[in-house]
């Protein structure tokens, strides 16, 4: 996953339905209930699409010890679409965000390498897509950390 974060790195760009992707990385973590609003269809690698979606459910469960995910998937006017994953953890500190910037930032002490959120941010680069944090806590209200994803639609 670090190699295609590399500007020069060869990234092949398919159509990938997102609901399909989710109920394939379901059966790693099965003590994890994910519940699915939406669908759609986007444009982006296989490999590097599997590796953020991974890293999302990883750090639900293991740095926020998450029981729950919600994802949202919704197509925004511009065509591209967004991935809003929200876990019922114990969320993570304001200043995670550090972490999309510089690799090895640890916002935690239980944190991991700090390498996850980064490699995330390189790959969806590579997509033409990005992560956003929300500036204000958990989407709607909700516990936990909540993150979006964005990436081209397929027509």
């Amino acid at each position: 996953a670090l190699f295609l974060t590399e500007s020069d790195a060869a990234v092949l760009i398919e159509t990938i339905h997102v609901r399909a992707m989710i109920d394939a990385l379901r059966d790693d973590w099965p003590e994890l209930r994910i519940e699915m609003s939406g669908d759609d269809r986007v444009r982006a690698d296989r490999r590097a699409f599997e590796s953020v979606l991974r890293n999302l459910l990883q750090n639900a469960v293991v740095h926020g010890r998450a029981t729950a995910v919600r994802i949202d998937v919704r197509r925004l006017p511009t065509g591209a679409v967004e991935i809003v994953v929200n876990d019922n953890g114990g969320g993570a500190r304001t200043d995670v965000a550090i972490a999309l910037d510089r690799p090895f930032t640890r916002t935690a002490p239980t944190s991991g390498s700090g390498v996850g959120l980064y490699v995330c941010r390189g790959l969806l680069r590579q997509m033409h897509g990005q992560i956003l944090l929300p500036a204000n806590g958990p989407a709607n209200g909700s516990s936990g950390f909540t993150v979006a994803v964005q990436l081209p639609g397929a027509a």
